[in-house]
């Protein structure tokens, strides 16, 4: 889409569900939240709930792709629900709300590698370091 709102293009097509995108701050990538089902099992239930306008946030794993639509990788493979993602300034690091292990509780965390060349690294933020102008980490 134009910045001012024409040209308007789908960038995913895949059957299931993709949500809460952001922009990189050069404007050349999009991180987002994704489920794609893959047995015919998952397929039926996703399509049953669609057709309630409902989804089940279980596993919601974290992509990048380019703002073109091209490129598209998943970054985070943990099986739980992902959520917030957001590029950091440098265009390199994702923050995002992780779940993972035998918590159910969700952590704050940022992702070393977003590109998808390797397994992302989470990092543990300190409680109480975020600010609205800087973030400082562990």
């Amino acid at each position: 889409m134009d910045a001012n709102g024409k040209n308007v293009r789908r960038l995913t097509n895949e059957l299931g569900y993709d949500g809460g995108p952001f922009w990189s701050y050069d404007g050349k990538q999009i991180v987002y939240r994704a489920n794609h089902p893959q047995t015919e099992k998952e397929k039926s239930d996703y399509v049953g709930l669609l057709k309630q306008n409902l989804i089940r946030p279980t596993t919601l794993e974290i992509w990048v792709m380019n703002a073109d639509g091209s490129n598209k990788r998943q970054v985070t493979h943990n099986g739980k629900a992902n959520f917030a993602p957001y590029f950091f300034p440098d265009g390199k690091r994702i923050l995002v709300r992780l779940q993972y292990g035998r918590s159910q509780r969700p952590k704050l965390r940022y992702l070393q590698d977003q590109r998808g060349r390797q397994r992302p690294r989470a990092h543990h933020i300190q409680r109480n370091s975020l600010t609205a102008s800087r973030c400082s980490f562990a």
